[in-house]
């Protein structure tokens, strides 16, 4: 897809490479149930960064967003440290409220926040990431499978981290 601010209705990945380049997209409906979407930061970010600036994406799923066990996703947020925006370190943004689930493959990797406010998130199979700055945000998140997620390198003026997590059973 090309640079810049994109409005698309529908993106569908279901095998072959969707390759992203930096930028907002704005995306009606997202379902990821194979192959893989990556950028150029997800394999060194010194690919993409300068100057303060992360040169990744902000996607924002405006009706909804679906992804599966056997889709790879390896993104970076776009992020400016020196000039920071509404969505600044938000990898993907989703309003819709209700059940959403990332059956993940082990070998994706979200550099950024996975922002879902309305959301019952489950993070479950192997999901994990292997990028050092990872945050899930929802309205409630249960952790299934083989979960890992990494914040050890999510700067503090990007979004605040939680600080405390309350398990129910």
């Amino acid at each position: 897809l090309p640079t810049g601010t994109n409005k698309i209705q529908t993106v569908t990945v279901n095998s072959g490479t969707l390759n992203l380049k930096s930028g907002t997209y704005y995306l009606g409906t997202v379902n990821l149930g194979g192959g893989t979407i990556q950028d150029d930061c997800a394999q060194s970010l010194a690919n993409c960064t300068s100057n303060g600036i992360t040169h990744g994406e902000n996607i924002v799923a405006e009706t909804s967003l679906s992804v599966s066990n056997s889709a790879k996703i390896n993104l970076t947020a776009y992020t400016d440290n020196t000039n920071p925006g509404v969505l600044n370190g938000v990898l993907i943004y989703a309003p819709q409220s209700g059940a959403l689930t990332f059956t993940g493959n082990s070998t994706s990797t979200y550099g950024g926040a996975l922002y879902f406010p309305n959301a019952d998130l489950t993070w479950g199979g192997n999901s994990q990431s292997t990028m050092s700055c990872t945050e899930l945000i929802a309205s409630t998140i249960q952790f299934s499978g083989t979960s890992n997620i990494d914040t050890s390198g999510c700067p503090n003026s990007i979004i605040p981290k939680v600080r405390v997590v309350l398990l129910t059973n």
